[in-house]
């Protein structure tokens, strides 16, 4: 597939929505979401759930399963699937 891109928003050093950039193209299943690990020590790494539409095989959310602690910047989001 083509992986989709979504970036992170974070509010008090933790992941608070995602906003999908590129829905990507031709998945036959929900792709695997990892957040880059916090910056601050102790932190949290957050946690992510995709679903895809089964019809276009386009990513259509991501939602926020654990949203982490110890972000001071923006998490890289890695969405792999096939």
């Amino acid at each position: 597939p083509r992986n989709a891109i979504a970036r992170a928003i974070v509010t008090a050093e933790q992941v608070s929505s995602i906003r999908i950039l590129d829905c990507g193209a031709s998945y036959t299943s929900a792709p695997t979401i990892t957040f880059s690990l916090p910056e601050k020590a102790g932190g949290v790494q957050a946690q992510g759930t995709a679903s895809i539409d089964t019809t276009t095989g386009k990513l259509n959310a991501i939602s926020v399963g654990t949203a982490g602690s110890g972000y001071s910047s923006t998490p890289s989001i890695s969405i792999t699937g096939v």
